[in-house]
């Protein structure tokens, strides 16, 4: 019981620190944008980093989180920058892993950096659709139900796995469930987001893209977990894990987004 009040406490604290950032406006958003980027990319290096003790390994660690704050903030074009440098720096690292090293690095970088990156741009854009905070707020209560109605679907019906080499308790099942509570709320969303701009069945759509997207990402982590040989990424959030436990999903849904999004506002310019 005591794990259980813990674990629900400090989930509750989470969501409430992300609905703050979210409605309090852009600086707000950035500054957690860029605290969530700082956490995830010190729990990633930790887990995948090889753990002899070097200076070269201490630059490393510095250099991949100025690049993932640097990305959140300028997007595509500190990628440009990052990327020359870290291979330049695996040149000089006299490390027989150097390559692994630098690899993990460029991996950990784009995965986290770009999916936040591209998360600050929906939040900070409303060509397509509408005030940009509020279909951001949108998106993350998608990805809670959508890990909701896996579970709650799964736990009761749930018989054929859907990733068992991964992630031996998710079913489809609990996918199609998922899909379903976040394509019905996306018919909520289509009335709650102030100046929306999509129409009804975009709404749907978004969150039949919100679940499949989400899953791939929570699967994803699992592969890189299962990778390295950990359980968690770390143990910042109690009864939860580390944060990029939390935010997993989220660094595949806010990419998938932004480029749906772009895509078709091209094609409307078009």
């Amino acid at each position: 019981m005591k794990n259980v009040t813990l674990r629900a406490a400090s989930g509750a604290i989470y969501v409430a620190v992300i609905v703050a950032a979210i409605l309090c406006g852009q600086p707000a958003f950035l500054a957690l944008c860029l605290l969530l980027g700082v956490l995830a990319m010190l729990e990633f290096n930790k887990m995948c980093q090889p753990s002899g003790e070097s200076a070269m390994r201490w630059w490393v660690l510095g250099v991949d989180v100025l690049a993932v704050a640097a990305i959140i903030w300028w997007f595509a074009i500190a990628m440009y920058l990052y990327l020359p440098v870290r291979l330049a720096m695996a040149v000089f690292d006299k490390r027989p892993e150097a390559l692994r090293s630098a690899a993990f690095s460029m991996l950990g970088v784009i995965y986290i950096g770009m999916g936040l990156g591209a998360l600050e741009v929906l939040y900070t854009n409303d060509m397509l659709i509408g005030a940009g905070k509020y279909p951001v707020l949108m998106f993350f209560i998608m990805i809670w139900l959508n890990d909701t109605g896996a579970f709650c679907v799964g736990s009761q019906i749930g018989r054929r796995r859907l990733c068992e080499r991964l992630s031996p308790k998710k079913s489809w099942e609990g996918f199609w469930g998922g899909m379903a509570f976040c394509a019905l709320f996306g018919i909520a969303a289509y009335y709650l987001v102030p100046g929306n701009n999509l129409p009804l069945w975009g709404w749907v759509a978004v969150g039949v893209a919100v679940s499949v997207l989400s899953t791939v990402g929570d699967l994803f982590e699992s592969l890189i977990k299962r990778t390295v040989g950990v359980k968690d990424s770390g143990n910042l959030i109690p009864g939860h894990g580390g944060i990029l436990d939390r935010i997993d999903s989220l660094l595949f849904v806010a990419p998938g987004l932004a480029a749906i999004f772009f895509a078709c506002l091209y094609c409307m310019i078009l």
